[in-house]
């Protein structure tokens, strides 16, 4: 499923501009526990977990991975590993302007679904 809780927490922090130093003091931890937390090297205890989470308002299952949106009008809920695939779509600009181009096209975004199908089958077998 990858490092989501990670991935999370990183992204949280991020778009809150702030370092690991510093959102490491406001939780009352270390820089390096901060870090192994985002890094995936070490998960926080159930205590730590939920001090992230409110620190920054949102639930544990998202942080978890459990649900991809924390708005209420959207509660879609999909898998870890289809978030952090999401999150690499969005991080590379050649690729999701591809994925974006095909949507315009009902039938080329039937091919898309098909492609999905295949990769998502593929990466399963391995």
């Amino acid at each position: 499923m990858g490092n989501v809780l990670g991935s999370r927490i990183r992204f949280l922090r991020e778009e809150r501009n702030l370092s690991q130093v510093e959102l490491a003091k406001k939780l009352t931890l270390t820089n390096v526990q901060l870090n192994r937390y985002e890094t995936g090297k070490r998960n926080p205890d159930p205590e730590t977990l939920l001090s992230i989470a409110d620190f920054f308002n949102v639930p544990t299952d998202y942080l978890l991975g459990r649900i991809a949106q924390l708005r209420e009008e959207s509660p879609e809920y999909i898998s870890g590993e289809d978030f952090l695939i999401l999150k690499q779509l969005k991080e590379n600009p050649n690729l999701y302007a591809l994925v974006h181009e095909l949507l315009q096209n009902n039938r080329d975004s039937e091919l898309l679904i098909r492609i999905w199908h295949a990769i998502h089958r593929d990466t399963n077998e391995h």
